[in-house]
């Protein structure tokens, strides 16, 4: 079993601002700007020279969805709501969610292994899963968890603040948020481009809408622009990034973390 090792740094970060450019240019703008940086080594310590993969940790405040976001959502994922057959994932669908995680992130630019029964059912049962089935067959997932954190943690940057309401303690009390996590979304690549993703999306916000949480939260791999953009035009910021450093691709189980 791989070994894991974890660092989180907290601090301002220095580096050339660069120039403004496209969606890309424009986080890497703000990466070097990050307050909060955590660093995961996966794999035996004594390995040489690992590789860094690099995920961006955007935060959405609670406070920040917008009707009128909501309205634009539904409007993008456009008839394919009507036809989706959403449900909550049971034990009896740890399989076929095998199966489908690893379909839909074999063709995707994330770095990918083979997730086995085992990893799943480890995952289904720290989290809720909610399954979009389509014409019969599942089409994609949304992993959701709620993680209590500190603010230095939570949020990584000033520009996210804790909601005024959410933490009525005195200032001398330890003061806690409330995130939601999305810690992984995924569409079979036959169903993608057609609004699933958005109306998986929006089903996740319709279970989380009611938790009393302050934010919002994932990690988005550095190099899926479909994915950054995605969540980007939703209205997630980025406030931290974390960097897995492993042998190789191989050695990495994204669920691991959750």
């Amino acid at each position: 079993m791989h070994s894991v090792r974890e660092t989180i740094i907290v601090g301002e970060k220095d580096g050339n601002d660069g120039k403004e450019g496209g969606l890309m240019e424009r986080i890497r703008k703000r990466v070097r700007k990050y307050k909060l940086s955590r660093v995961v080594e996966v794999g035996e310590p004594d390995v040489e020279k690992p590789k860094s993969f690099k995920y961006i940790i955007m935060n959405l405040p609670v406070e920040k969805i917008s009707g009128e976001k909501l309205a634009e959502m539904r409007k993008k994922a456009g008839f394919i709501r009507n036809l989706l057959d959403i449900r909550i994932a049971r034990e009896i669908d740890i399989p076929g969610l095998r199966d489908l995680y690893n379909a839909a992130f074999f063709q995707c630019p994330d770095p990918y292994r083979p997730i086995t029964i085992e990893d799943m059912t480890k995952i289904f049962h720290k989290a809720t899963i909610i399954i979009a089935n389509l014409y019969g067959t599942d089409a994609g997932f949304i992993i959701l968890k709620i993680e209590q954190r500190s603010p230095d943690e939570a949020q990584g940057t000033e520009e996210t603040p804790v909601a005024a309401d959410s933490n009525s303690l005195r200032e001398d009390d330890v003061r806690t948020v409330r995130v939601g996590v999305i810690a992984g979304i995924a569409v079979l690549p036959q169903h993608r481009n057609k609004g699933v993703a958005t109306a998986i999306g929006l089903k996740g916000w319709e279970y989380l809408s009611d938790k009393n949480l302050d934010f919002l939260q994932c990690e988005v791999y550095e190099e899926n622009e479909p994915s950054l953009s995605l969540i980007t035009w939703v209205g997630f910021r980025p406030v931290g990034e974390l960097v897995l450093k492993a042998p190789s691709a191989a050695a990495i189980n994204p669920l691991e973390r959750i």
